[in-house]
């Protein structure tokens, strides 16, 4: 009677097909994960951004330059010529801030941010808004 040990080399490869095919199910699922995980970074920083540009407006004096209209009140969601706009870059992305005002008739200010940026690796163009009334009365 012979005892064997070890494995013999067939066994040794159809062990690494079972691994290498069970492998293979989790890299898109693995691919996946890292650009939703990029994607909401992106999501996070341009919603501090806007958040931050919001708290900013809401902090100045109403007839302050930064919350003119330039005129036209139906222009809250323009992004090809915007009211206002600055540029900031975080984590090597470029980011939009723009943000348009509309007048109301009982006095107070719309105001509409919308941050835009190239979502990386696509290129595809992503918006987050925030949108507040301003009022000219100061607590």
């Amino acid at each position: 009677m012979r005892l064997s040990k070890g494995f013999s080399l067939l066994e040794l490869l159809v062990a690494l097909f079972i691994l290498s095919i069970g492998l293979l199910g989790v890299v898109p699922l693995a691919i996946t994960t890292i650009r939703l995980n990029a994607f909401q970074n992106q999501l996070l920083n341009a919603k501090f951004l806007a958040e931050r540009q919001a708290e900013y407006l809401k902090s100045i004096s109403f007839d302050s330059q930064d919350l003119s209209n330039d005129g036209d009140n139906s222009d809250l969601d323009n992004t090809i010529n915007p009211d206002h706009n600055i540029i900031r870059v975080m984590d090597n992305i470029t980011y939009n801030v723009m943000w348009n005002i509309a007048e109301n008739p009982d006095g107070t200010r719309t105001v509409n941010i919308i941050v835009q940026w190239r979502s990386a690796p696509r290129g595809t163009i992503k918006t987050y808004n925030v949108t507040f009334v301003r009022s000219s009365y100061e607590i």
